[in-house]
């Protein structure tokens, strides 16, 4: 058994990785810069996670996950009353 694996299984609980999860994970704890594109429900979180605690030092992840979930109601908002806290950012819907 793989140290990635000892740890997905005593601190994730899972007994296997999902498909994709092993490859990206064994990158990322090899010091391989990865862009790693997954389906919602994928494990992207995990693929992160278990690297940084089997690595020293500190672990940076760039996500756009609070930034679309901020955009989204707002592109919305501003088509709607044209108003928002980025305006002339998103063109306005006519």
């Amino acid at each position: 058994m793989t140290q990635a694996s000892a740890v997905l299984r005593d601190v994730f609980g899972f007994d296997e990785f999902r498909p994709g999860q092993k490859d990206i994970v064994d990158a990322v704890t090899q010091g391989e810069n990865v862009l790693a594109i997954m389906p919602t429900g994928g494990g992207k979180s995990l693929c992160y996670q278990l690297p940084a605690l089997l690595r020293d030092g500190v672990t940076i992840v760039v996500s756009p996950l609070i930034a679309l979930m901020r955009d989204r109601p707002c592109i919305a908002f501003y088509w709607s009353w044209g108003r928002c806290a980025d305006i002339g950012k998103y063109p306005r819907r006519k």
